[in-house]
């Protein structure tokens, strides 16, 4: 079937981590939404893909009807409203307080024991997402070349971490995110989730659907989409996915 949707990952793809789309690629973007729908699936919140993307797209009502937004691996879901003139939520599965408070207690404490835990993060340590709670141990507000720096350094802690929280919270899933996060979301909520709501969502089959991603290697958030038959392009930063996105036009 002829390509109709294009999903990007976030963070990594179409634009570096917690910075925004540059303008070269922004008008790339807006140029894709006059010939796909276009779905921006990622880890991170509704306030990051807002910030860092759609604001710097300039788009008029009938490119906005195009594009569709997923954060916290498509735990929710918005889309622009004609009639209303604004972003409506279609669904959203937000952990209970009780669940939050669970998860943030169970992330501090095991932070501590592997050393993860700084006295001065940039940002926030835990943010509750939504359908998501993440643990960064930089803090939320880190610089990507930091993290970078970081993740080569701490990786192997960082996956300890995961698989500790990770058997203390069976009832949860926990995963490594960007470079120095790990999400927890209810079992069965990732990338794949958001791939299968978004093809339901505009009834299209797996065929018509491309996704964008760079951690689409083993145990990279990005990897449980490869289960759901939607081709896959792995991509090395932003650069990369827009020489690869001009490949389809």
């Amino acid at each position: 079937m002829k390509l109709k949707l294009l999903i990007f990952d976030l963070d990594g793809t179409l634009a570096a981590s917690k910075s925004a789309i540059t303008a070269p690629h922004a008008l790339l973007l807006k140029k894709a939404l006059d010939e796909f729908e276009v779905c921006i699936l990622t880890g991170g919140t509704l306030s990051q893909i807002n910030t860092f993307v759609v604001a710097n797209l300039n788009l008029n009502d009938e490119k906005r009807l195009h594009l569709h937004l997923m954060p916290n691996f498509g735990t929710r879901y918005v889309k622009f409203n004609a009639t209303e003139q604004k972003w409506v939520e279609v669904y959203s599965g937000d952990f209970l307080p009780e669940e939050v408070a669970t998860i943030s207690e169970c992330l501090e404490t095991t932070a501590k024991q592997q050393h993860l835990w700084l006295t001065n993060p940039v940002g926030e340590h835990i943010q509750d997402r939504g359908g998501q709670v993440t643990f960064s141990a930089l803090g939320q507000l880190a610089s990507p070349a930091d993290k970078a720096i970081w993740r080569a350094e701490h990786l192997e802690e960082l996956e300890n971490m995961r698989a500790m929280v990770q058997k203390q919270l069976p009832q949860f899933e926990a995963r490594l995110g960007g470079l120095t996060s790990i999400d927890v979301t209810r079992i069965g909520m990732d990338k794949a989730f958001g791939v299968r709501q978004i093809l339901k969502h505009l009834n299209l089959p797996t065929s018509a659907a491309t996704f964008f991603g760079d951690r689409l290697d083993p145990g990279g958030n990005d990897f449980p989409v490869m289960k759901t038959g939607v081709e896959c392009v792995k991509v090395k930063d932003p650069d990369d996915t827009f020489r690869k996105l001009k490949k389809l036009h």
